[in-house]
């Protein structure tokens, strides 16, 4: 999980705006048992343009 979200903080490091949207959705996720669809639909959104780090999202939520 770390690995992660290290791999989203490198990525967006350019952009701190976009980190801290990521880490407000998971934390609201983890605080809120939020639906993993409303979840994925924010992360979709968030990462338009970079399918792969969507997809490693969904391998995320299963460790």
């Amino acid at each position: 999980a770390i690995t992660y979200v290290n791999k989203i903080k490198n990525c967006y490091a350019g952009n701190p705006k976009t980190y801290q949207t990521f880490l407000d959705i998971l934390q609201t996720y983890q605080r809120d048992a939020r639906p993993i669809q409303e979840v994925y639909e924010q992360f979709n959104q968030l990462f338009r343009g970079a399918p792969d780090l969507l997809a490693e999202f969904m391998q995320f939520l299963s460790e």
